[in-house]
């Protein structure tokens, strides 16, 4: 390589992943390429746009999700709970007898 030339990277062929921060759909400054935020009036509109593209579960499916998360949410609380009862009393036990 010569002195003060810089590598090229070399193409393999596959495409790049589109940035994270960035959306294909976004609506982009003309001149610069950037992303612009929608004025606070359209903010409504949009996120009533995008929520119309989302593919919503049945609501029988969605009940019965929700049914799960409640019952693993309590079970979980209530397994946590009976092991706090359970180690204030050896916690008890164990100081009392010190």
């Amino acid at each position: 390589m010569a002195a003060g030339s810089q590598a090229q990277p070399r193409s393999t062929g596959v495409p790049l992943p589109v940035a994270a921060h960035t959306c294909p759909t976004a609506p982009r400054d003309a001149q610069s390429g950037r992303d612009r935020a929608l004025p606070a009036a359209r903010r409504p509109q949009g996120a009533l746009e995008e929520a119309q593209l989302i593919s919503w579960p049945a609501p029988g499916k969605a009940f019965l999700d929700t049914l799960l998360v409640l019952g693993i949410v309590t079970g979980t609380g209530m397994l946590l709970f009976g092991l706090n009862v359970l180690l204030a009393d050896v916690s008890q036990w164990f100081y009392s007898q010190h």
